[in-house]
């Protein structure tokens, strides 16, 4: 804090989807241009899903077999985005009540209670 002011986003920043307080399971893609993604579920199940969608079929946009790491990771926490930091990279996913970090695997340098 510095003259008042916070220097974190504002919560405002953050996609708007509802909170997930049993946590996210999240894995890392390539596009298909080879930019890095993370996608986020709330359930082990729906990731697991997508994650076997990429690797073995990919689609017009996702790298198949990109996914890393090989299974889905568990995240804990409301937002993924608590965990792995990036805010500004997360938004809603076109799946209903996903999220997605764009240009970026969080998973790849977590921060530990990050908030930024």
């Amino acid at each position: 804090m510095w003259g008042g002011l916070s220097a974190r986003p504002a919560w405002a920043d953050a996609p708007t989807i509802a909170p997930q307080p049993d946590g996210w399971w999240c894995f890392c893609y390539k596009t298909q241009t080879g930019a890095d993604h993370t996608a986020c579920r709330r359930l082990a199940g729906e990731c697991n899903e997508l994650l076997s969608k990429v690797q073995t079929q990919g689609s017009g946009s996702i790298l198949r077999g990109s996914a890393t790491p090989p299974s889905c990771q568990h995240v804990r926490g409301d937002f993924p985005w608590l965990r792995l930091g990036h805010r500004g990279a997360w938004a809603a996913s076109e799946y209903p009540g996903a999220t997605q970090a764009y240009k970026v695997c969080a998973l790849a340098n977590p921060k530990r209670g990050a908030s930024d």
